[in-house]
């Protein structure tokens, strides 16, 4: 798996991403392309100023859900560092992140 960090971040570590999906304009998900999938993320990053140098800090209860989910997906594309916390997270903001992903 492909997890993001420093070796998201470098040119090497960035081809076994793209080795995974050659096509894209197959589905990735139920309903959305990795073309579509791809400008949602790079959007909603630019909005919300999400890069590589970006810390998020994620609720660990709330992993399965949608909005966790797509921040994680939001994260990896940004190239950004996500942390799971047990318990009640200050300042997240799950409204951004519902209907990223499908």
């Amino acid at each position: 798996e492909i997890l993001g960090g420093v070796r998201f971040n470098s040119d090497e570590g960035r081809q076994p991403y793209h080795d995974c999906d050659p096509e894209p304009e197959a589905l990735f998900t139920g309903t959305l392309t990795q073309a579509e999938l791809l400008v949602r993320l790079r959007r909603l990053n630019g909005r919300l100023g999400w890069d590589h140098t970006t810390e998020v800090t994620l609720p660990l209860t709330d992993l399965g859900t949608e909005p966790v989910r797509g921040a994680l997906w939001s994260a990896l594309y940004a190239g950004a560092h996500a942390i799971l916390q047990p318990g009640p997270v200050r300042g997240w903001e799950p409204a951004d992140f519902r209907g990223l992903l499908g």
